[in-house]
């Protein structure tokens, strides 16, 4: 693997554990607050701060755990790379 593209894995593993943990914080600021939930400036709806702090540990546990296995080609029963329909076009 190349250099540029190690380097590139790299931020975008740490732009995305960044963000798993800064969605973290939201909830968990949202619930010791007494709140059930916390508006968010793009859409202004609620956002229930258990489901962003689960949706953050998750998050975290596929960037830090399970990154390579996110980074391998889908394989279908009978072991062949699996290709989109929209690779065809």
């Amino acid at each position: 693997m190349g250099r540029k593209k190690k380097i590139k894995n790299a931020a975008i593993r740490l732009l995305l554990i960044g963000l798993s943990v800064m969605l973290l914080m939201q909830g968990l600021d949202a619930l010791i607050k007494g709140d059930w939930s916390y508006r968010p400036a793009y859409w202004g709806g609620p956002v229930f701060g258990g489901t962003a702090i689960l949706i953050a540990v998750l998050l975290l546990y596929l960037t830090i755990f399970r990154w390579r296995e996110l980074k391998k080609p889908f394989i279908d029963k009978k072991g062949k790379p699996f290709r989109f329909p929209g690779d065809e076009i």
